[in-house]
């Protein structure tokens, strides 16, 4: 299979699970491995696509097409590559977890966006509605606190374009 199409494929295993990641973000608190195992898979499948470019035949292609990208862009690039190693070489990809609280009515119950299929709650006129707690997973990025899922679908994102500009660039490899 031509190089493109491999990389085309694993953008797809890398957007899948960034909505694993999305609905794991969106748990009550709970079990928070969930979220991070999902997040070792989501690294993994992010630096298969990177790692080919690396080679002698695409490596001065690769780092021409990252030196025409942005500064912030340069650095989710490389912070991909630090966590996947952190995830497979040592204890884990650095994530903070902390507690958010938000409105019950807030949280949803599956996918359907419809909020028929949430929580309701009746009360008095005035009184707050109950809250609930969820997990909220945040990297330290660039010396500034960043949520993991926001930082993965911009890395995402990234990687997309990266497909393209190389299936642009090399259509038959």
């Amino acid at each position: 299979m031509p190089l493109s199409q491999t990389m085309q494929s694993q953008l797809r295993e890398v957007r899948y699970f960034l909505g694993q990641l999305h609905d794991a973000a969106q748990h009550e608190v709970g079990d928070p491995e969930e979220f991070e195992f999902l997040l070792s898979a989501f690294l993994s499948a992010s630096i298969s696509i990177t790692d080919p470019l690396d080679s002698r035949k695409y490596r001065t292609w690769f780092e021409g097409w990252q030196l025409s990208r942005n500064t912030w862009e340069q650095d989710l690039l490389k912070f991909v590559r630090i966590q996947r190693n952190l995830e497979v070489h040592r204890e884990g990809a650095e994530t903070e977890l902390s507690v958010r609280y938000i409105p019950l009515t807030e949280l949803r119950t599956n996918q359907q966006g419809h909020p028929a299929y949430g929580f309701h709650w009746s009360a008095p006129p005035g009184t707050p509605p109950p809250s609930i707690g969820v997990n909220v997973q945040e990297f330290e990025l660039g010396g500034t606190k960043v949520q993991a899922y926001d930082t993965c679908r911009e890395i995402t994102e990234l990687l997309g374009e990266l497909v393209l500009a190389f299936g642009t660039a090399y259509p038959n490899d």
